[in-house]
Order: C-alpha cells, then structure tokens, then sequence
C-alpha cells in the first residue's frame, strides 16, 4: 500500500491524486487535482475537485498529504 506523503511532493499536471486534510480536528479525504491558473501566470494554481464545475479548495481546506490513486479493478 501507498503511504501518505507531504503535499508538496505532489504532481502538478492535472492528474486525479487522493488528498486529505483537516477541517475542526476531523480528516477528510477526497480526489482531487492541481489547476493552474491560465489567466494570470503570476498565481501560482490550487489544489481543486471537480463537482460538476471546478471548485478551489479554499485555503483552510489546504491538503497536507497526498497519495496516487490505486489501480482500478480488473
């Protein structure tokens, strides 16, 4: 199994990675992706999770760890 690793060593190109943070001493965990953002190169991108339209992970939802997504079932 894939142990959890910090969050800066995360990919950022787009690719689906389960993230977990902590919200009032609870963990949640959920996919989510690196967005740059296109429209202004001097912001740096955020992490987000698509929920029917792009939605940022405001920053005290900030993931601290990350692990890839495991392989689908055969």
């Amino acid at each position: 199994m894939t142990e959890w690793q910090p969050i800066e060593t995360a990919p950022k190109s787009g690719t689906d990675i389960i993230v977990m943070y902590i919200d009032i001493d609870t963990q949640f965990v959920r996919i989510a992706f690196w967005l740059d953002y296109e429209w202004d190169p001097s912001v740096n991108g955020w992490w987000t999770y698509d929920c029917g339209e792009d939605e940022l992970m405001a920053p005290i939802y900030a993931p601290t760890h990350w692990m890839p997504l495991p392989e689908p079932p055969k």
